[in-house]
């Protein structure tokens, strides 16, 4: 039988808590593939690594490519 461990996944309710939205808005990222997920039935799982690279890239410490920018340097 195959289950998957939950220990490591977040639910759409935990994440809408953590980013303070709405849990809609939450399954909308997971549809589109801005926040990764696996479905679990009906229900989405978040893995707390994809949360995790989300709000990096949110806070602009990464860019989409996965490089550190610092964004104290001037040009």
């Amino acid at each position: 039988m195959t289950e998957i461990m939950t220990e490591n996944y977040l639910t759409v309710e935990e994440v809408a808590e953590t980013l303070r939205i709405t849990r809609r808005a939450v399954q909308a990222m997971c549809r589109n593939g801005r926040i990764g997920s696996t479905n679990a039935g009906k229900r989405y799982l978040i893995p707390q690594e994809s949360l995790d690279e989300y709000l990096k890239i949110r806070r602009g410490s990464v860019n989409l490519t996965g490089l550190v920018i610092n964004k104290n340097l001037r040009r």
